[in-house]
């Protein structure tokens, strides 16, 4: 019996499911931020392990000129969500809680309007939901925010 639930509810992994490449860059990606803030003994600058991680994870398979929009708006959004949410939230205890669940709500509902914006759309609130659990004062807030333009990676797909 369990062992039929658990095929049941497995995931199956093809090796053609997975690309060396995309694994490589987001390695790369994550570990450059990671090792500077490591060795540098900057914890705060996990955020940029964070923004690393997530801006591959918006990188989704599509013409590049749809890539280029959703990762750019992903970079502009993300910037801006993470400014206010960090920021709200150190203001007041109950402002990140509000601040966090206006920005979710926003993320997803102006990334409807995006094509192929679910992706989008939760990688945003993602960043709504842990800005807002972390609050920090309007320049840690803002340097936090800085949109860090992802490097160009060329055509693939």
């Amino acid at each position: 019996m369990a062992a039929r639930r658990l095929e049941l509810h497995s995931v199956s992994f093809m090796p053609e499911q997975f690309a060396l490449a995309e694994g490589v860059r987001t390695a790369v990606a994550v570990a450059a931020p990671l090792g500077l803030a490591l060795s540098i003994r900057q914890a705060w600058l996990g955020w940029a392990v964070f923004a690393a991680f997530w801006t591959c994870l918006c990188d989704a398979p599509s013409p590049d000129a749809l890539r280029r929009q959703r990762l750019g708006l992903f970079v502009l959004c993300g910037g801006a969500i993470a400014f206010v949410g960090s920021w709200s939230a150190s203001l007041a205890p109950a402002a990140g809680m509000i601040a966090g669940s206006l920005l979710v709500f926003l993320s997803v509902f102006l990334s409807s309007g995006v094509t192929n914006g679910a992706q989008l759309g939760t990688l945003l609130a993602v960043v709504s939901v842990v800005a807002a659990g972390f609050g920090h004062p309007f320049a840690l807030a803002a340097i936090q925010g800085l949109p860090l333009l992802p490097e160009r990676h060329g055509p693939s797909r």
